[in-house]
């Protein structure tokens, strides 16, 4: 369901603004796991999450006023970030005594039945405007994203507290801004990239000082 809203969140607004709200989610996730898994964490260290949520608010609200942005699109962003929180919460008690490969091969097929019932129920006239260029980039979204992309992201739980994991993506946004600016020439203004530096920057002091408090 994740990657179900974040796709449909995708084709209605701009990258950066979907990527920079998905990114919040460390805000969510680092509390959320110090209640749930007694994971060590100090509330005075999400004091810089303020500077990730003010940079946020730069980029939504100084968006290119080309027609891609809409509020409706960040909507379905936000629902896909809770659907992402709850996945890196739930998963970590899933793969407890598990191998990585039992998970995923437990995941990807709910996964798929999930996507096709969403599909036949809400698009289903989309399903046939298929062409061979499309079932390349499914193919590469299917095996780099959602089979090796989250196959490390479960391993990586065996090794790295949950907070932590969701805050090493902050790298994300940044990466998908400048592909999107360079393979699909879409525009993005000045105010905007310090917006984005903010989110980065709040979410790097968060990591910083969450790591200090652990130690």
């Amino acid at each position: 369901m994740n990657l179900v809203l974040f796709f449909t969140g995708v084709t209605k607004t701009t990258i950066a603004s979907a990527e920079f709200t998905g990114a919040l989610t460390p805000l969510f996730v680092v509390p959320l796991a110090a209640v749930l898994f007694h994971e060590k964490v100090r509330l005075a260290s999400f004091s810089f999450g303020l500077v990730s949520l003010a940079g946020l608010a730069v980029v939504l609200f100084n968006a290119p006023s080309n027609g891609e942005f809409s509020w409706r699109g960040v909507a379905w962003i936000a629902c896909a970030l809770v659907m992402w929180t709850t996945y890196l919460l739930t998963s970590r008690t899933l793969r407890q005594g598990r191998s990585v490969a039992t998970v995923m091969a437990s995941i990807t097929p709910v996964a798929t039945l999930v996507t096709l019932v969403v599909g036949l129920v809400f698009v289903r006239h989309d399903l046939t405007a298929i062409t061979w260029r499309s079932v390349v980039f499914i193919t590469l979204l299917a095996a780099l994203t959602g089979t090796i992309a989250h196959g490390l992201m479960v391993f990586a739980q065996r090794l790295v507290p949950i907070g932590v994991i969701s805050m090493l993506q902050v790298s994300q946004p940044g990466l998908s801004v400048l592909w999107s600016v360079w393979f699909l020439s879409s525009s993005v203004r000045p105010i905007q990239l310090v917006g984005m530096a903010m989110v980065v920057l709040g979410l790097v002091l968060v990591t910083i000082q969450t790591q200090r408090d652990r130690d």
